[in-house]
């Protein structure tokens, strides 16, 4: 319960639907149906670690063809993603996804 209604984690989804209430509270739903279909019950409540990643995902986000950018954070303080098309080096799509 503390993971899922910290005012820092809903904020995320109201700024990004411009705070939009219900508008952020369906995509609070999507976001945790993905994610339990990603990573499973076990997993559903709490933000995922590198240790939840298989291999395949590990290596997907070190192969060089995608970065995280660690020097820079969003406005909401959370890491950057970043991978051009194409360039993402993966064994199957959802190691892209699940990293």
């Amino acid at each position: 319960p503390e993971y899922v209604t910290d005012p820092a984690f809903l904020a995320m989804f109201l700024r990004t639907e411009d705070y939009n209430v219900k508008l952020a509270a369906r995509r609070v739903v999507r976001h945790f149906h993905h994610k339990l279909e990603l990573f499973g019950e076990e997993r559903i409540g709490r933000p995922i670690l590198w240790d939840d990643l298989d291999d395949d995902d590990k290596e997907t986000l070190l192969s060089g063809r995608a970065q995280i950018i660690k020097e820079r954070r969003d406005r909401a303080g959370r890491l950057i993603f970043y991978s051009g098309e194409g360039m993402v080096n993966y064994k199957n799509p959802i190691n892209q996804v699940r990293t």
